[in-house]
């Protein structure tokens, strides 16, 4: 089994890093199966869980921290390897 890991992968408005995330996530032919949002003052969550390959990966975005993604350590580096490329 791999480790788990989360990356930050960026602010949680800048359109580039969602967009890439998606690019990512549609090339390794991800499916989202979880979505949630929640308010809480001046803090917005939204989470979603995406089935990659069989691993389940987690995309956290709240507000002041930024867009993390956890899951199996070599499937989060091909994420990011993707979003870098893009």
């Amino acid at each position: 089994m791999s480790d788990l890991v989360t990356e930050n992968i960026g602010a949680e408005y800048d359109d580039k890093v969602w967009e890439s995330l998606k690019s990512a996530i549609k090339e390794l032919n991800g499916k989202v199966v979880d979505e949630q949002w929640a308010l809480a003052g001046s803090q917005e969550l939204e989470c979603f869980e995406v089935f990659i390959e069989g691993s389940k990966v987690e995309v956290e975005s709240e507000t002041y921290v930024g867009i993390s993604i956890s899951g199996p350590s070599p499937l989060i580096k091909r994420i990011c390897q993707i979003m870098n490329e893009s």
